[in-house]
């Protein structure tokens, strides 16, 4: 009975052990940030009403990428937009991308050709520079006719058919 107990006891520290390395290890991996409270993390800390003031505060003391943990959610703060522009502009290709567990499901709902599923590469790219060249600022006035042509068909619409608003609106 001692030795089951004992080797029970042996395991139980065993694995206390191994878990605070391996979380130590992990928290390396990591940007700094506020400590959390276990379980619920960092909720203490937050103002709720305007938790940007509380990341703002946090930027100042821990820099431009804050890790932050809410009740078991972990967050990354890009708090700065020199790290934002250096992330997201010129290192695109490492953080763009979409997680691959995505693929198959999007293959079996046939949304595999949306762009916001696709993971970044050459067909990310071209979609990209279709967007960018079909919704860029200098290509608005481009649409202003058909715009007209949509708000004369709703004035008349409206007033053909007043009390069908919601349908106009919605047209």
């Amino acid at each position: 009975m001692y030795s089951s107990l004992l080797f029970a006891t042996l395991c139980f520290v065993f694995l206390l052990v191994h878990l605070k390395k391996r979380g130590k290890a992990d928290a390396e991996k990591l940007p700094p940030g506020p400590p959390p409270i276990p379980i619920l993390g960092n909720i203490r800390g937050i103002d709720t009403h305007r938790p940007w003031k509380t990341y703002a505060k946090w930027g100042e003391k821990y820099g431009g990428i804050i890790y932050t943990r809410l009740l078991g959610q972990e967050i990354i703060v890009i708090n700065s937009e020199n790290v934002a522009q250096d992330l997201l502009d010129r290192r695109s290709q490492n953080y763009s991308s979409r997680p691959a567990s995505l693929i198959p499901i999007n293959e079996l709902l046939g949304t595999e050709f949306s762009s916001i599923f696709l993971p970044y590469g050459e067909r990310w790219r071209l979609h990209r520079r279709l967007f960018h060249q079909a919704f860029h600022l200098n290509t608005a006035p481009s649409f202003r006719s058909i715009q007209m042509q949509k708000a004369h068909d709703l004035i008349r619409n409206l007033l053909s058919a007043p009390n069908n608003y919601p349908t106009h609106l919605h047209m």
